[in-house]
């Protein structure tokens, strides 16, 4: 985030020369507001003034950034060391509070490239949503920096910093850099400013939207327990729950609390803070979902609540996860298959644990070129899709193909990949392409490698565990969707995002997300997307192609009476992407069916489409 040069006060000031205390003295005694910047070989700091008083300050060194409570005593401290500069900018007191909320902002959208969206189209979501925050530019071709502050959807300050310069900017408009972003291309980031999560929970109002989250959640829970034992099966479990809770949360009590749960609706009319709310309810939610677990079993309430509960998780994201609240109650907020699933792929830091790598038979010092080492594993894999899957039915012939001459050459080819290094890679359209045959074939080999014989779901962390070594690199099914694809973003239900900061693979990851590559991806199920090769050359027409055929095939159902678009299940669990691109699912799939009735329909109709989401069967696609 760029910070307004404002008024310069003194500039260039040595730190060998200056009495750093004594400057500090001045800076209070005249009620000064603004920032002084502290400036060293790999070392920046900054220390925010409000009238005359230190109120925040931060650092910055070589891949890391503090902003603590001791930060403000060790920029003072470097700042008395010699060879450093000092430079002092004065800012309307307001500025600064503006500058101070925004150094709290929370991440809302990452990694927005301009391929996808336009400057425009940011700024319009904010206005839209009218929020509170800034929009980091990243411009492409080394052509700079620009941050765009907003508040409640009201732009209130452009900035803008070339490469060389440090952490102040100049000010712009929005035409210049809009004008940067289309000469050069460029890459947004949209933060939210908000109160912070410690003065949020210390409040004792409790927002409207919370009361409605959790008043929704507790009606699916009664719905998803009564209409598997029996009506009135919630509230006599609720009940006997209630006292346990209140004996930590008093306001919980049945009979003297402040919290009163009837007839699908929440009323509450105490005074503990939002945090102790909070923590009160979800601590009697998830006794409530454990004692209905023991005695329905686990299976039979979470699939029916996971499907009660789509709704909730679309229209209350943001709060759900301001709140934490897949962490706090993941048996109500991660959708069945996730919680299900004993072994949950996509942890960062867990696939090591497990890792069988697919492709190390020896081959020993390959100087085959890498051109000839692609051009023979996408001859040999699409061979294999050519004659063992059939597109139209969506199966495949497991049983020849594991026994063929074919799937001997593409295993031969896929171990010369460990002399391939990805970053020979360089235009686009082959980068896409081989990541998306990367991982379809190397799912295609653990289905084999595993013996897989109704389900992936038979090996525990298929996808976290399924890897090939490529160059000097190892790559699982997570790393190549999660980490490559979808340009590093969290996996479903995961607090960290694939790739560590400091990972090599970082270099290879697409700037953004594109949700219709998950038409693209095949998981060997019945609900799947069909196997198919990909080219570089072909590479639009045939993404265009696979998200058509998948929507009107297997991965979407159109009721147009009820205004009811079904979709597969994959983009409930990956939603936010699209959202990333200031789309709704809706959109996207009437811009993939354009031409065709249905994508008619949802253009005339989008603004009352309702999305929901089909069961996805991971039954094997053939024998």
């Amino acid at each position: 985030m760029l910070i307004p040069k404002g008024q310069l006060v003194h500039g260039h000031l040595s730190t060998s020369f200056t009495d750093v205390d004594q400057l500090i003295e001045g800076l209070r005694k005249k009620q000064f507001s603004g920032f002084c910047r502290v400036s060293f070989w790999e070392y920046i700091g900054v220390l925010f003034f409000e009238a005359g008083a230190i109120v925040f300050a931060f650092e910055e060194l070589p891949g890391t950034r503090h902003d603590d409570a001791a930060t403000p005593q060790r920029v003072l401290e470097k700042a008395r060391e010699k060879d450093g500069e000092l430079s002092v900018h004065q800012l309307p007191a307001a500025t600064v509070r503006t500058l101070l909320a925004s150094m709290n902002a929370t991440p809302k959208h990452e990694g927005l490239s301009t391929d996808l969206t336009s400057l425009d189209r940011v700024i319009s979501l904010l206005q839209k949503e009218e929020l509170s925050g800034y929009i980091q530019v990243l411009f492409e071709e080394e052509a700079g920096v620009a941050t765009l502050f907003f508040s409640d959807g009201m732009l209130a300050n452009a900035l803008f910093a070339p490469p060389d310069s440090q952490i102040v900017g100049e000010p712009s408009t929005v035409e210049a850099i809009n004008g940067l972003c289309q000469k050069h291309g460029a890459v947004f980031y949209i933060f939210q400013s908000g109160v912070s999560a410690q003065a949020l929970a210390s409040q004792k109002t409790i927002p409207a939207p919370a009361l409605r989250l959790f008043e929704a959640t507790l009606a699916a829970l009664e719905t998803a327990a009564d209409e598997t034992l029996k009506t009135g099966a919630f509230q006599m479990t609720f009940k006997k729950q209630l006292p346990k809770s209140a004996d930590s949360y008093p306001f919980l009590d049945p009979f003297i609390g402040d919290f009163r749960y009837a007839s699908g609706h929440v009323s509450y009319d105490g005074d503990v803070t939002f945090g102790e709310f909070v923590d009160g309810v979800c601590d009697a939610l998830a006794k409530t979902a454990s004692a209905l677990m023991a005695e329905i079993g686990e299976g039979a309430l979470l699939l029916r609540l996971s499907r009660a509960m789509e709704l909730i998780c679309v229209q209350y994201h943001d709060l759900i996860e301001q709140l934490a609240l897949e962490s706090r109650l993941p048996q109500l907020f991660k959708d069945y298959f996730f919680w299900q699933d004993a072994a949950p792929a996509g942890e960062p830091g867990k696939a090591a644990e497990n890792r069988k790598v697919l492709n190390l038979q020896g081959i020993g010092v390959s100087e085959a070129l890498p051109e000839n080492i692609l051009r023979e594993f996408y001859r040999a894999g699409a061979l294999l899709a050519e004659k063992f899957a059939n597109v139209e039915t969506n199966t495949i012939n497991y049983s020849q193909l594991k026994k063929s001459n074919e799937f001997k050459q593409y295993r031969a080819a896929a171990t010369f990949l460990q002399h391939l290094n990805p970053s020979v890679l360089t235009d686009s359209q082959e980068q896409l392409a081989f990541w998306l045959n990367l991982y379809n074939f190397l799912a295609l080999d653990g289905v084999i490698e595993y013996n897989i014989k109704a389900s992936l779901r038979e090996e525990r962390g298929f996808f976290s565990k399924t890897t090939y070594r490529v160059g000097e690199y190892l790559f699982s099914l997570d790393d190549i969707e999660h980490g490559i694809l979808r340009g590093n973003q969290r996996p479903p239900y995961s607090r960290s995002r694939q790739f560590e900061s400091a990972d090599p693979r970082n270099s290879f990851c697409r700037k953004s997300p594109d949700l219709r590559l998950q038409c693209c991806l095949h998981r060997f199920a019945k609900s799947s997307p069909p196997l198919v090769a990909f080219t570089a050359k072909q590479l639009d027409a045939q993404i265009e192609q696979a998200a058509r055929r998948y929507f009107l095939t297997t991965g979407m159902r159109l009721e147009q009476a009820t205004r009811g678009l079904w979709l597969s299940r994959l983009f409930y669990w990956y939603r936010n992407d699209v959202e990333m691109t200031e789309q709704t699912l809706v959109d996207m799939v009437a811009q993939a069916l354009q031409g065709t009735p249905q994508g008619a329909f949802l253009e005339e109709h989008r603004a009352d489409v309702t999305a929901h989401f089909l069961e996805f069967d991971w039954a094997l696609n053939g024998k």
